[in-house]
């Protein structure tokens, strides 16, 4: 009777790592993009003020979301992964990416990022 392969545990352990860091970075990009949303309703003051924090935060995250988005593809591409954590893994994936998208389209930022700016 064949034997199945085991299931390499350092890449499933490395999965969840990613797949907990995909969830924070999509939710924390779905609250920038309601800040921003709700930025545009506000007074000037409070409005430049969230403008700017807006755009520091797109700055801090654009240059990092790429490697994150790297090491999952690679991992989704060449892990020795249960189907399931497999599946988990690109529908997480595509939902931060889905969500950097908007903000690029929301606030005309570029996605992928190739630039580090910002355009108001």
């Amino acid at each position: 009777m064949p034997t199945q392969n085991p299931i390499d545990f350092r890449a499933d352990e490395s999965a969840r790592d990613i797949i907990a860091l995909l969830k924070v970075y999509r939710h924390r990009l779905v609250h920038m993009l309601e800040d921003w949303s709700k930025a545009h309703e506000s007074p000037p003051r409070s409005r430049q003020v969230a403008l700017h924090r807006f755009e520091s935060g797109v700055l801090a995250l654009w240059p990092v979301l790429p490697d994150l988005i790297r090491q999952a593809s690679q991992l989704i591409e060449h892990g020795d992964l249960p189907p399931v954590r497999r599946i988990e893994l690109r529908l997480r994936l595509a939902d931060l990416e889905a969500s950097a998208r908007a903000i690029s389209l929301a606030a005309n930022v570029q996605w992928p990022p190739q630039t580090l700016r910002a355009v108001s």
